[in-house]
């Protein structure tokens, strides 16, 4: 799932509990990790993931060992699918993205929470996966268990190369046609990769 929000003012307004202004103070629309959600030490993966935030899941040394592996394979195989494609990255730095796991429930500041942490996301449907080309930022479940985990962080490490690499500006059309070409292609990729849709 990719979402722009080009252009939206992002307020930090807290909002406190119904009758209490003072206790239970809520963000509203930012996304990024609070300074309590990061990480003491971010974990940087050889591929360019730097993960910030990960909360609700296991992070052990299999849980990193198997999203390094589905990283490196997705850079690895990037330009190729590109070049199927007629397209190419805009410049040949080496890639990193920020990236936070999340639990996927509703509850506040979680990957589903549309009324506060994800307020400016044009999806209120729940999703696993949410790459912000605004803050690039990828934001998805850290449960490996989901069926949905590999899949989901391929399509979603796609949308974060395009970003990273110029590839979504510089698909043709305006602004909604080059995001929904982007999901077309992220599609393809995992698709491309052997993981399905």
């Amino acid at each position: 799932m990719l979402a722009l929000a080009v252009g939206t003012a992002v307020s930090l307004t807290a909002v406190g509990a119904a009758g209490d202004s003072t206790r239970d103070k809520r963000v509203v629309g930012h996304m990024p990790p609070l300074p309590e959600e990061r990480l003491a030490e971010p974990i940087e993966f050889k591929c360019g993931f730097v993960v910030h935030e990960w909360r609700g899941s296991p992070r052990g040394e299999r849980e990193v060992a198997h999203v390094e592996e589905l990283c490196a394979l997705a850079l690895e195989r990037l330009d190729p699918y590109l070049a199927r494609h007629g397209l190419r990255r805009q410049h040949d730095r080496d890639f990193t993205y920020d990236v936070a796991f999340l639990p996927d429930s509703r509850e506040y500041r979680a990957l589903n929470d549309i009324n506060f942490r994800f307020y400016y996301r044009r999806t209120t449907y729940v999703i696993t996966g949410y790459t912000s080309f605004t803050n690039h930022f990828l934001y998805m479940t850290g449960d490996q268990n989901d069926l949905e985990f590999d899949v989901t962080l391929l399509h979603e490490q796609f949308h974060a190369m395009s970003d990273f690499y110029g590839i979504w500006t510089s698909l043709d059309g305006d602004q909604d046609e080059r995001v929904a070409a982007d999901e077309q292609l992220a599609v393809g990729f995992t698709r491309y990769l052997g993981y399905g849709e």
